[in-house]
């Protein structure tokens, strides 16, 4: 096991204290990553180690990608609650999706999420 996932993972002491845990994200998820991800990447020390956070609009890009219901649901929250900007989301999809097909997916993925938000 990873030792990052064992110290600061879902059932670690990390997060019983804490109340949120760290998740490794694979060298798979960042290959569709859009360009310049790392510039816009956090670096975060947290108990002597030194983590990369991606950026809020990064994670939300990537969630949109995967669409999986927690996904949806993270981005419905976000959206909700304000954390997420609609207009600075569109945005950066705009600016990031590498192809027409792509943007297009993304912005079907966020209609739909939108739906269950208004419905």
């Amino acid at each position: 096991m990873d030792e990052s996932i064992e110290k600061f993972g879902e059932e670690s002491p990390f997060s019983q204290v804490h109340g949120f845990y760290i998740e490794r994200i694979g060298s798979w998820t960042l290959m569709t990553q859009p360009a310049g991800w790392e510039e816009r990447a956090t670096v975060l020390e947290v108990e002597g180690s030194r983590v990369l956070v991606l950026g809020l609009y990064d994670l939300v890009y990537n969630k949109l990608e995967a669409n999986r219901e927690k996904d949806q649901g993270f981005i419905r929250e976000g959206l909700a609650k304000g954390l997420i900007e609609q207009g600075q989301l569109e945005g950066f999809i705009r600016e990031f999706a590498p192809t027409s097909g792509t943007r297009d997916l993304l912005f079907a993925n966020l209609g739909a999420i939108q739906g269950k938000i208004e419905g």
